[in-house]
């Protein structure tokens, strides 16, 4: 058997590690352990992409934000919606009000 690469996970950290046997057969491969894939074991989860053909690979260690950004980013998409919702409705008063006063001016207006 002769890999030329392995892949194992972690709970919580991810490493790249070169093993080389010269004693059997000149073994040479790389070792890639990935990182726990859950925000309760770290802040910042990863995963790994692999591409593999019969005579290469490739690998690209791709992670999801923190938490925290995405906390973050929630409350400020709810404080926006908020303040949409908010100036759509005052608008929407608003141009009622002009609405309703141009139609009683009209109709005082028509009964002169």
């Amino acid at each position: 058997m002769k890999p030329r690469a392995v892949f194992g996970e972690h709970t919580h950290h991810g490493c790249l590690l070169h093993h080389s046997y010269e004693y059997l057969d000149n073994k040479d491969f790389w070792e890639y352990s990935v990182p726990s894939f859950s925000w309760r074991n770290r802040p910042d989860p990863k995963y790994m992409l692999v591409s593999i053909s019969p005579d290469n690979y490739a690998t690209n260690k791709c992670g999801l934000p923190k938490k925290s950004t995405i906390a973050l980013t929630a409350i400020i998409i709810i404080f926006c919606l908020i303040i949409a919702v908010s100036m759509k409705r005052t608008i929407g008063r608003g141009f009622m009000m002009i609405n309703l006063k141009a139609r009683i001016h009209s109709h005082d207006y028509i009964l002169q």
